[in-house]
């Protein structure tokens, strides 16, 4: 009988000029739509400008854990958090930055379903972990890619990361909702970090 596909993450998008209202909104959405032992990825654009801006980070922290003295339940978890660095072709200047916020929902973890999974499931979520693309930025919390793939690569990336093959996910925008299915990653269209090494020029010191 073929397993029912189920979803295996959500995502809340949030707009740039979203009001703390309509944050709300978006983020309870997305945790009502969580399964248990899932993930819930917060994911917003960061101005580049000293502006007032809305504190999506300290919101969306207090929506899901609660303030600290009141997470005694542990119903959810906070996972990890990172930025995507977007550039244009042939340039090393950042254009755009996307920052993301992972929280987990109590109960069994994903991996958990590696004992029940079929081999072409298995075979289909399993990562090229030896790509340069891998072990210099996905392995890593600060990613860097081209400007076109922006919020929609950070979403299959991390879908990549958190969910099985067979598993679709939802990303919760502020007016539509959508369910994506699991796209196998291709690490030939993103960007590898190369270290560069700066030549510093040491004065000698009379004193």
């Amino acid at each position: 009988m073929r397993r029912k596909t189920e979803t295996g993450a959500v995502f809340a998008v949030i707009p740039r000029d979203a009001s703390t209202s309509q944050t709300s909104k978006i983020i309870a959405e997305a945790m009502s739509r969580t399964p248990d032992g899932r993930h819930l990825i917060v994911l917003w654009r960061a101005t580049n400008e000293w502006v007032k801006s809305n504190p999506i980070e300290a919101l969306a922290t207090e929506l899901i854990l609660r303030q600290p003295n009141d997470r005694q339940t542990a119903a959810w978890e906070f996972f990890g958090n990172g930025v995507t660095r977007c550039y244009r072709s042939q340039s090393e200047r950042v254009e755009i930055v996307w920052t993301w916020l992972v929280f987990r929902k109590a109960g069994e973890k994903p991996y958990r379903r590696k004992r029940s999974v079929g081999a072409n499931v298995a075979a289909a979520s399993t990562l090229d972990t030896l790509n340069k693309v891998f072990t210099r930025d996905v392995a890593n919390n600060v990613w860097h890619m081209p400007i076109s793939q922006g919020a929609s690569g950070t979403i299959r990336r991390l879908q990549s990361l958190l969910t099985w093959a067979d598993e679709t996910i939802d990303v919760i925008y502020l007016k539509r909702r959508e369910r994506r299915a699991f796209h196998t990653p291709d690490y030939s269209r993103d960007l590898i970090g190369v270290a560069v090494k700066t030549t510093y020029n040491l004065c000698e010191v009379h004193l």
